[in-house]
């Protein structure tokens, strides 16, 4: 089903940073990293810039949003694009039960190869997750939401979104290291001035000055919390380094709805093309050479 909601955000000037935000989110939902193909620049994954677009594409008219409203419609729509497509190689893998079960739930490595830059042992850990684990490290890590804003992408409150977040980073680290991590770690009697939320609030620039200087403080005299928290800033700092190879790179023109060719009209239409579907019906309209969605 279709969004019912118009985002402002991806007409006009300001569609350029949103169709880069939910093309680097499709990408890190496929794990799908920007390829080196011997060529003077890197290569985004057409797959994940097919998601993309189509995300962008289902949102229709029924109301008006912008800014993290419009980010939470967009990434919800490319979280269940990603979906399907993992459902589709499973039906496509027909080569036993198993594969059928991790590609249903996100966790087939997809278009993982030796071939994309994979600099980060992040990185490279990122494709063994299962997809809502993905999503989340995404959401928060990329896309600097906040837990709120990713609870309403997935459609739950904030304080599960972090207990997700929390699952999500132990399993990453545990795919590094090949040994198994607890998401959540007793504190000991004498840390009852912070708590497990506090820590990764802190790792997440989410906490007021006040409370920011408390668990600070609680860090100078807690070696382990401290190693923890710095574990996850350095999970956050080498996700997006992973990714700035593919924000340099352009807006392929299949994303670009900002570009004035794609919503030119004749003159006689101007008045009556005012509606989003107006506007991204004139991508239907491009030149046969741009690259059309293949998700269905």
């Amino acid at each position: 089903m279709c969004e019912a909601i118009v985002c402002e955000e991806i007409v006009g000037e300001a569609s350029v940073g949103a169709a880069s935000r939910v093309r680097r989110y499709a990408h890190a939902l496929l794990a799908a990293w920007p390829r080196d193909d011997g060529g003077a620049s890197p290569r985004a994954d057409q797959d994940a810039d097919d998601l993309a677009q189509k995300a962008l594409l289902d949102v229709r008219r029924g109301g008006s949003a912008a800014g993290p409203a419009c980010d939470a419609v967009l990434f919800r729509r490319a979280t269940a694009l990603a979906r399907r497509h993992f459902a589709g190689k499973a039906a496509e893998i027909h080569v036993g039960g198993q594969i059928r079960e991790q590609a249903a739930s996100g966790e087939w490595p997809g278009h993982f190869s030796s071939g994309h830059f994979a600099w980060a042992p992040e990185a490279r850990a990122l494709p063994r997750l299962p997809l809502d684990l993905r999503a989340i490290l995404a959401l928060v890590a990329l896309e600097r939401l906040s837990y709120a804003e990713a609870g309403r992408v997935f459609n739950i409150p904030g304080e599960r979104a972090l207990a997700r977040l929390a699952v999500a980073r132990a399993r990453l680290a545990s795919e590094i290291s090949g040994a198994g991590r607890p998401h959540l770690v007793a504190l000991a009697p004498g840390d009852h001035n912070a708590a497990e939320s506090d820590l990764h609030r802190y790792a997440d620039d989410l906490l007021d000055e006040e409370r920011g200087a408390e668990i600070a403080a609680f860090l100078d005299s807690s070696p382990e919390a401290a190693r923890r928290v710095a574990e996850w800033r350095r999970q956050s700092e080498r996700l997006r380094g992973a990714f700035a190879p593919l924000m340099a790179l352009p807006l392929p023109p299949s994303l670009d709805f900002a570009a004035p060719e794609v919503f030119a009209r004749p003159r006689r239409r101007a008045a009556t093309g005012h509606g989003v579907f107006h506007r991204l019906g004139a991508l239907f309209a491009a030149p046969a050479e741009w690259a059309t969605p293949r998700f269905r």
